[in-house]
C-alpha cells in the first residue's frame, strides 16, 4: 500500500510510514474537528449540495452499489486545507467513518470513497482493504478522469453521477479480475498436489 501522507509504499502491516513517521493515531488527531458521519453515502463537509443534489448523488451512489452485494460507495466533498493529502484524509474516513444507509445497512466486505476537495478541484478514491491488491492506479486515475471537467466547472452532481457510472463499470471489470484469480489459484492448488 500507499503512505496516506507522503504517497510512500510501505507494508500494509505497517504501525507507521517508515518514510515520514505518520501513524493512524497521526490522522485520527489531524482530522478530529471534522464530522466522520456520512449519511446515505453522500459526505459534505464543503457544503456545496443543496438538498435536491444530495438526492440526486445519494441515487448515483445506490445505483452504483446496486450490482454489488459486498461493495458500499460513499462520496465525500470537502475543502482541504494545505498540506493535507486527499489520501490520508480518505484513509481516516475509510477507518474512522460512520457510515448510516437510509435504505438498510449496506457495510459489506469493501468500501470505495471518493473524496473530491472543492477548493483544489482535485479527487482520488479511497479503497478498502480487501480491495487493495485488486486495484490499480491507472485505471483508478481513468475513473475519475470521466468526471474531471464537470467538476472543473462546478458541476458537482453531473461530476459525481459521471464518476459513479466510470466506477460501477470499473468494479464490473475488478470482479472478473479477481474471479479469475480466484480460478487460477485454484488451478494451481489442484496442480499442486499432484
Amino acid at each position: 500500500m500507499r503512505c496516506p501522507e507522503c504517497l510512500q509504499r510501505i507494508h500494509a502491516g505497517a504501525e507507521e510510514c517508515p518514510h515520514c513517521g505518520v501513524t493512524f493515531d497521526v490522522l485520527k488527531q489531524k482530522f478530529s474537528n471534522l464530522s466522520k458521519v456520512v449519511h446515505g453515502g453522500v459526505h459534505d463537509l464543503a457544503g456545496v449540495l443543496r438538498s435536491g443534489m444530495r438526492k440526486q448523488v445519494m441515487d448515483s451512489v445506490e445505483k452504483c452499489e446496486k450490482r454489488f452485494s459486498n461493495i458500499s460507495v460513499a462520496i465525500s466533498m470537502v475543502a482541504l486545507d494545505d498540506g493535507v493529502t486527499l489520501e490520508s484524509f480518505g484513509m481516516w474516513l475509510l477507518n474512522e467513518g460512520e457510515f448510516r444507509r437510509t435504505s438498510g445497512d449496506r457495510c459489506g466486505e469493501g468500501r470505495v470513497v471518493i473524496i473530491i476537495d472543492v477548493k483544489r478541484r482535485s479527487a482520488c478514491l479511497c479503497y478498502g482493504y480487501l480491495m487493495d491488491g485488486l486495484v490499480r492506479e491507472g485505471e483508478s486515475f481513468d475513473v475519475l478522469t470521466a468526471g474531471h471537467a464537470s467538476l472543473l466547472e462546478g458541476e458537482y452532481v453531473r461530476g459525481c453521477e459521471q464518476i459513479l457510472q466510470s466506477l460501477k463499470r470499473y468494479l464490473e471489470k475488478v470482479w472478473k479480475r479477481s474471479i479469475r484469480g480466484e480460478k487460477a489459484l485454484a488451478k494451481a492448488m489442484k496442480g499442486a498436489g499432484k
